[in-house]
């Protein structure tokens, strides 16, 4: 990607990010600075001009995001981000017993 191109992918990701508490945040695009944003793919779905439906996501190794606007007339959002390494079934207890209790 040029360098426009990977501050357009940053600025997405931030209206993902920016979303969330600031400290927490900071945590988030710590998984995408640098080099680490050539890990993430862009993909794009639909029309380009205001009033059709469109969708676009964003996968990467600790990221799927998608922002779909495709149902009742372009007038019904729906977005997800999360992370597959620590969202679903993460054993936090775990984690922690095993990082510093062992």
């Amino acid at each position: 990607m040029t360098t426009d191109q990977q501050e357009l992918l940053r600025a997405v990701l931030h209206v993902f990010l920016d979303r969330i508490p600031e400290k927490l945040a900071e945590q988030e695009a710590e998984k995408f600075a640098g080099d680490k944003l050539n890990d993430v793919h862009f993909a794009w779905a639909g029309g380009v001009e205001r009033g059709q439906p469109h969708y676009y996501r964003l996968l990467g190794p600790r990221l799927p995001a998608e922002y779909d606007n495709t149902q009742r007339d372009v007038n019904h959002i729906h977005t997800v981000r999360c992370d597959p390494e620590g969202d679903f079934g993460d054993d936090v207890l775990a984690r922690h017993l095993d990082d510093f209790h062992s």
